[in-house]
């Protein structure tokens, strides 16, 4: 059943340009200070550990799911199109990890079952229309987004947005020449499940006729 209802970012009032900020983490710090919270994608490249080390000391739980193996055994080793924790989480985060996903549908409807109803999602993704993505792709991303492509998949598997954002990358250190060139080169999106009826189920495919 995919719900009909208005477009979550239709409004231009969920959008707000970021120049001036460093990174996505000032943005994510009060969603996820004392919550529990699942973090998808949690080990970097090169082993690195880059937001699961800015998430651990401010979540009041920290689990975390990647495909890559880690030595922490708080991060899972799994596929988030079908991992099920058996559990619910205040907070879940796709930091920069979507774009890397084969059936994006499929990890949403996975992730819908493992938010609590009261609970938030942040999706941060490269922004497809912003010029550094465009003639700068990188070689594990399956796909790109915009504003209007995220609005729809979220829509489609029971989500609505409830802030939009853009921002000039993941970086603790930018120069001001950096924020300007880069500004909407990121996408960052604060949503929540839909409030529809209770017997509402997240998208799946009819199967085909005949």
């Amino acid at each position: 059943m995919v719900p009909t209802k208005k477009a979550a970012f239709s409004s231009l009032t969920y959008e707000r340009t970021v120049y001036a900020m460093r990174s996505r983490y000032a943005v994510i710090e009060p969603y996820v200070r004392g919550k529990s919270v699942l973090d998808i994608g949690s080990v970097a490249n090169l082993g690195g550990h880059t937001l699961w080390r800015f998430l651990d000391p401010l979540a009041r739980e920290l689990t975390g799911l990647d495909l890559i193996e880690s030595g922490d055994p708080r991060i899972h080793f799994g596929n988030v199109e079908s991992f099920s924790f058996g559990r619910s989480f205040e907070v879940i985060i796709f930091g920069s990890t979507l774009e890397h996903v084969d059936n994006q549908g499929q990890a949403l409807d996975n992730m819908y079952s493992h938010l609590q109803d009261d609970g938030v999602m942040i999706i941060t993704v490269p922004n497809a229309k912003w010029w550094t993505v465009v003639f700068k792709p990188h070689v594990e991303h399956v796909l790109w987004h915009d504003r209007y492509t995220l609005d729809a998949i979220l829509t489609r598997h029971g989500f609505m947005g409830s802030e939009l954002l853009y921002y000039p990358g993941s970086s603790l250190r930018m120069s001001f020449l950096h924020r300007c060139l880069y500004a909407r080169h990121e996408i960052l999106v604060i949503c929540r499940k839909q409030r529809v009826e209770a017997s509402f189920v997240p998208h799946v495919k009819s199967p085909p006729p005949g």
